[in-house]
């Protein structure tokens, strides 16, 4: 059982959350609150986003779920909000490479904006979160491809910004890479790349606090976060496939350490 702490705040899993569906209840009443799931059109063929949507029917007060959808035609964004109906909550599918879309966004280049792509995660992120905190205080962002979603993985996230005396302001999933399928160690990017990458540049550059920040997450990969929405109004989300680092890096720059934690799913 770990219970270290270091620049970031840890929220650990210890397995005492029993009443974690309850506290997760009575803070959504509290803190409007919307889930962003930006996904690809072949995702709807797969185990995991069927998961993730029987997880999420049974979780009340509940915003809105957004989700950022690439898709090829109209009837496939049609296909994706039949999947999605009879939810117990408002669903908006955004259709984010969609004609209206793309029109919209090149009329913004006279005025010098470049915001067309590339059509990565991080694009549909930045239009999603557009949609997301119309209305909602807090949104947290899922992949649609965890084929472990479960009720705690929600109620774990938003429960340190559903509470505003803690002073939360941005929240980093961390978790086990080890598949119990396979019995194989996963990650190999962040342990083979981004972990000695941070390690070298501190032995060429020194112990600067940015580094130390970033070798303070113990998955900086990790695809699931959420935020407060006066903070996704401010950062700067990167518009390719380099989200997660680039957004940390967003973060730092917006918010003191103190506001920010790490939740292990």
């Amino acid at each position: 059982m770990d219970f270290q702490q270091g620049p970031i705040t840890s929220i650990h899993d210890y397995g005492t959350d029993a009443d974690a569906a309850g506290l997760l209840r009575r803070g959504l009443q509290q803190r409007p609150t919307s889930l962003l799931i930006p996904c690809l059109m072949e995702e709807f063929s797969r185990p995991a986003l069927g998961l993730i949507r029987e997880v999420l029917r049974e979780l009340d007060g509940l915003q809105e779920l957004v989700i950022a959808l690439s898709a090829g035609t109209a009837e496939e964004v049609l296909q994706a909000e039949a999947f999605f109906a009879d939810m117990p909550f408002p669903v908006r599918v955004h259709w984010t490479n969609g004609p209206a879309v793309k029109e919209l966004l090149a009329s913004l280049q006279e005025f010098n904006l470049e915001v067309m792509g590339p059509p990565g995660k991080g694009w549909a992120v930045w239009q999603g979160l557009g949609v997301a905190t119309r209305q909602a205080e807090v949104v947290g962002l899922f992949d649609a491809d965890i084929r472990t979603f479960s009720p705690q993985y929600p109620a774990r996230m938003l429960a340190p910004l559903l509470d505003p005396s803690q002073g939360i302001a941005y929240v980093k999933a961390f978790y086990s890479r080890l598949s119990l399928e396979t019995r194989a160690l996963q990650g190999r990017a962040t342990r083979l790349f981004v972990n000695p990458l941070l390690v070298s540049l501190e032995r060429m550059l020194g112990e600067l606090n940015y580094l130390r920040y970033l070798r303070a997450f113990r998955y900086p990969l990790a695809g699931e976060f959420a935020f407060t929405t006066d903070l996704a109004m401010n950062l700067r989300i990167p518009s390719d496939w380099g989200l997660e680092v680039g957004l940390l890096s967003e973060v730092y720059r917006q918010v003191a350490i103190s506001r920010i934690a790490q939740v292990d799913l």
